[in-house]
Parts: C-alpha cells; sequence; structure tokens
C-alpha cells in the first residue's frame, strides 16, 4: 500500500469502499419500503428507520473500537470468549424462538443473538492464544487447542 491510502495508519480507501457500500445498501433498503406516510428516515416503524439507527449504532461501535488500545483485547480476549459460551447455553434456558429458530435472548423491547458475540469471542481467543507463543509450525497440541477454541461453540 502506498503511504497516501494510509495516512495515520488507517487504509482510508478501504474505509471510503466501506462507507459507500454501507450508505448504497441502505438507499436501497430505503427505496424498496418507502412509505410516503412517514415523514422521516429514522423512523422506528420502518426497516430503514431501524436500519439508519443500526448504522449510526455500529460507527459509534467501530470508533470505539478503534479508539481502544489493542492491550485491552489481549487481555479481555478469554474473558469474553466465556461470557460468550455462557450466554449460548443461556439460550437453551430462556431463549427465544424468532423465525423458527430458538438462538435469540429476549432483552426487553430487543433481541439478541449470543451466536453473534461467540464470533467475536471466538476470534479474539484464538488470536490470544495464537500471539501467545513464538509458534513456527502448528504442532498436534496447537492445533488441537485451536480446533476446541472454534469447536465449542459448536456444541
Amino acid at each position: 500500500m502506498n503511504s497516501r491510502s494510509t495516512m495515520g495508519g488507517f487504509d482510508w480507501v478501504l474505509i471510503l469502499l466501506y462507507l459507500v457500500m454501507v450508505v448504497f445498501g441502505w438507499l436501497n433498503i430505503f427505496a424498496a419500503g418507502f412509505n410516503s406516510s412517514f415523514t422521516h428516515i429514522f423512523n422506528m416503524n420502518t426497516t430503514y428507520g431501524n436500519q439508519a439507527i443500526w448504522i449510526i449504532i455500529s460507527f459509534i461501535a467501530i470508533l470505539t473500537i478503534i479508539i481502544l488500545d489493542h492491550k485491552i483485547y489481549h487481555f479481555f480476549a478469554y474473558f469474553f470468549y466465556g461470557a460468550a459460551m455462557l450466554l449460548l447455553l443461556s439460550v437453551l434456558v430462556v431463549g427465544t424462538e424468532v423465525n423458527g429458530a430458538k438462538s435469540w435472548i429476549r432483552f426487553g423491547g430487543f433481541t439478541l443473538q449470543p451466536s453473534e458475540f461467540a464470533k467475536i469471542g471466538t476470534c479474539l481467543a484464538l488470536a490470544r492464544y495464537l500471539s501467545g507463543y513464538q509458534i513456527t509450525k502448528f504442532t498436534l497440541k496447537t492445533v488441537s487447542i485451536c480446533a476446541g477454541i472454534i469447536g465449542l461453540p459448536f456444541f
């Protein structure tokens, strides 16, 4: 990559492409669900209104993730992984069925899908494990532990 596209340590071309895709996707949702009786784009009674709110929330989350020191992710990786596994187990007890799948947890007015947190937790735990060693070749032990970290959420 040339230095112009990565000013400040960020790949601005990639960020711009991401933003273009988000805006284009939202415009498609807006066009498909447009109803002239609704007066503003943040109306929570519309699909495009919900999507606009979630886009804003995701931008705030992205900025928070970028601003935080990377050592925090290393420190909390296993904790986040464990919490995600507990959330997956809690679906068996307090899960709510949505579209025929009992894989959601209802908190007040919104639902949460723990498998999304499990994906992030698995990535963090795997990265933490692999970064803790100077791995020059994969031994059976290393591969088995990695398979365990990846495989646990499936059960």
